[in-house]
């Protein structure tokens, strides 16, 4: 009778514990999902048409956000910033196009990776405009906080990329090279 009594008990409790884990389970999921669209309403306030939405923007992406990218050190840019950024990108480049390819959501981070294609039709620097459709591809992590985007790590493929302007790349030299 004991045995019986404790297996139940134990029964009840595995029961409980498995609830608690599934709705813990639904409410980290539900949270993704929040993020997940937050992560998609900054992807169409800054790409979704010829100039940034800056009202929709300011709405998903924090006053202070931090930019990383490439593993250099992040810097404060805000709202404006990565506006003038997208704006920058948009004046060297038409045709712009920037697609979601994965997103991948986990707590209050969000990965999305991502390619854009574009025409270049500005000079950059020493490069002249080429005309060339471009094709390149990124991965971004963004850190949410209280709904909104407060720093992202972004990695790109910029190597690709001046490959596909024409850029000749030298070979880096080896260690011990003079």
């Amino acid at each position: 009778m004991f045995k019986t009594k404790v297996v139940a008990l134990l029964c009840v409790f595995g029961v409980a514990a498995l609830t608690l884990a599934e709705e813990e389970k639904e409410k980290d999921k539900k949270g993704d999902d929040a993020n997940v669209k937050i992560v998609k309403r900054a992807a169409e306030a800054f790409w979704g048409q010829d100039k940034p939405n800056l009202d929709s923007a300011k709405k998903v992406i924090h006053a202070d956000y931090v930019l990383r990218t490439n593993g250099a050190k992040g810097r404060k840019i805000g709202v404006e910033g990565l506006a003038k950024q997208v704006e920058l990108a948009r004046a060297y480049f038409s045709d712009l196009k920037y697609v979601t390819d994965e997103v991948i959501s986990s707590g209050n981070k969000v990965t999305q990776r991502w390619t854009v294609t574009a025409k270049h039709t500005k000079k950059v620097g020493d490069l002249k405009a080429t005309g060339k459709t471009i094709k390149f591809s990124g991965i971004t992590i963004h850190r949410i906080s209280q709904g909104k985007i407060v720093e992202d790590w972004t990695a790109c493929d910029y190597h690709c990329l001046l490959l596909e302007l024409g850029v000749k790349l030298e070979k880096p030299a080896e260690v011990g090279d003079k």
